[in-house]
């Protein structure tokens, strides 16, 4: 992925992975940084589990398919640490700004 200016927003990455992404993450991603680039593929994990029978939101799909969650999460609350994250960006273990 890359803004506009051709600055990459995480060099290296080939593959965004979601689950809803298409209708959700990438449009989400976009509005609020409008000068993002997609230029990496995306596998949105939604379309793939319901062509195998698997349906529902993620937290049903993780259980029916027998994926534990280590912490919950409420999905207000990631929103709104995303939302800060982006504009403040998140600085990793070692120092780098994400």
């Amino acid at each position: 992925m890359k803004s506009s200016k051709g600055a990459p927003v995480r060099e290296g990455r080939r593959l965004l992975l979601t689950f809803n992404g298409r209708r959700f993450d990438v449009p989400f991603l976009l509005s609020e940084m409008p000068e993002l680039e997609m230029q990496c593929m995306h596998a949105d994990l939604l379309y793939p589990t319901r062509l195998i029978g698997i349906r529902g939101g993620l937290k049903s799909v993780e259980a029916q398919l027998g994926i534990a969650r280590s912490e919950e999460v409420q999905g207000q609350d990631i929103i709104t640490k995303y939302g800060c994250n982006l504009r403040q960006g998140v600085q990793k273990s070692d120092g780098e700004m994400i």
